[in-house]
């Protein structure tokens, strides 16, 4: 990060930036499943508010990790993981009865 120094930013942005990725390095999510998509969605999230916001004159301080946030981002990817697995199971059932059904030794066109 020493080649951003005198560039476009202060030291106190990079060192807010520094220690804002220092604590989600640290954070104990990453002990929960998917918390590697999470954080990576959190980040973006929050390093664009932090931006947006400086645009306007406004603050925020990145390195007060919003938990809540942080932790319902998680919690939708494992409901949406789950979901897809759901429906991948689905639609194997559903190719593997059309195979079946569509046999020329099928069962289901003996009744």
């Amino acid at each position: 990060m020493t080649r951003a120094e005198g560039n476009i930013w202060s030291k106190e942005i990079i060192k807010s930036l520094m220690s804002f990725y220092m604590q989600l390095d640290g954070h104990s999510i990453w002990q929960e499943k998917y918390s590697d998509e999470a954080l990576v969605i959190y980040q973006a999230r929050a390093r664009r508010e932090w931006y947006d916001m400086g645009i306007h004159g406004e603050g925020i301080n990145l390195v007060i990790i919003n938990d809540g946030l942080l932790i319902n981002i998680q919690q939708k990817i494992v409901t949406r993981k789950a979901a897809d697995s759901v429906q991948e199971v689905s639609d194997y059932s559903q190719t593997k009865k059309t195979l079946l059904m569509n046999s020329p030794f099928s069962f289901y066109k003996c009744h």
